[in-house]
């Protein structure tokens, strides 16, 4: 995927936004939970389990984000 993929491409954003939403959302919510935990229940340590749904989440959600980032500007080099 990324060597086909494009910085600034925004065909079709209107199209991602809910999905990129879902995952970010699914981001948070998995992090403010762990962090109750640790919080509440004084959690040290946590299962890999736990943290899945964050690491199978987060890339394909900063594709999404960095797909909708407009292309840098030509730089000028001497």
């Amino acid at each position: 995927m990324a060597v086909f993929w494009r910085p600034g491409n925004s065909l079709g954003d209107a199209h991602h936004q809910p999905y990129r939403q879902l995952l970010g959302r699914t981001i948070l919510v998995t992090l403010f939970i762990l962090e109750l935990m640790v919080v509440l229940f004084r959690v040290t340590h946590f299962k890999d389990r736990w943290l899945q749904p964050l690491l199978f989440y987060a890339p394909a959600w900063l594709i999404f984000v960095l797909a909708v980032r407009p292309p840098k500007l030509p730089s000028v080099t001497f």
